[in-house]
């Protein structure tokens, strides 16, 4: 009785302290797309029937308390074993069907997360093996890709070479512009030892003033 009376006074008296309320979480600073490094390789290149290992590393450049990993696989690749932890089931972009893994944690920056699963080729054709990891705001996710052709007997890592000979090579053309023009463009190369798919940072692209009148 002593006690409840107690408790009352103290609230008539306004002295009961208010419930805590957790601080809303801080947005992540890194630009959309940029939050993440993202690895993808394959052991081997399977040909229709065979399996191999997939290792998917994740690296997250800022603390995120939602990162999200998502790797898909073409129609003409399947799980065997899902990585642990990772949700699956298919999926449809567009009208290609696509064999997805998932899964959101906590990441740290600098600390890679791995995931490993097994595959297997179950039909010929090229294959692109998709992986992004997002934050869970709106916009692009960063992302890492893998690209073998798949055979009956045998698959390579990446495109099978043109056996068509050599090709004329087109004359350069220039045009003319009045205005500023930009051009953008993206090029990759893959990796032959896991199929990998990387940026090319040697490229370069240089527009000039070939008229008499100078630059």
């Amino acid at each position: 009785m002593a006690a409840a009376l107690a408790a009352t006074g103290l609230a008539a008296a306004g002295l009961v302290a208010a419930p805590a309320h957790a601080a809303p979480a801080k947005p992540p600073s890194c630009d959309p797309g940029y939050c993440f490094t993202v690895d993808v390789k394959l052991d081997r290149a399977p040909a229709v029937g065979q399996t191999a290992t997939l290792t998917v590393g994740v690296t997250a450049k800022e603390d995120l308390p939602n990162a999200t990993t998502i790797i898909e696989l073409p129609e003409t690749l399947r799980w065997v074993r899902p990585p642990a932890g990772l949700a699956h089931a298919p999926a449809t972009i567009g009208r290609s069907p696509v064999y997805r893994a998932s899964g959101t944690e906590r990441a740290r920056r600098g600390t890679p997360v791995r995931y490993q699963g097994i595959v297997t080729a179950v039909a010929p054709g090229p294959a692109s093996i998709r992986v992004q990891a997002r934050d869970g705001r709106p916009g692009p996710g960063s992302e890492g890709l893998a690209y073998l052709t798949i055979g009956e007997k045998s698959s390579i890592f990446g495109m099978p070479p043109d056996d068509r000979g050599p090709r004329a090579q087109a004359p350069a053309t220039s045009g003319t512009w009045e205005d500023d023009t930009c051009v953008q463009g993206r090029v990759k190369h893959i990796r032959a030892e896991d199929g990998a798919v990387r940026g090319v940072p040697g490229i370069r692209v240089t527009a000039f003033d070939a008229d008499g009148d100078g630059p």
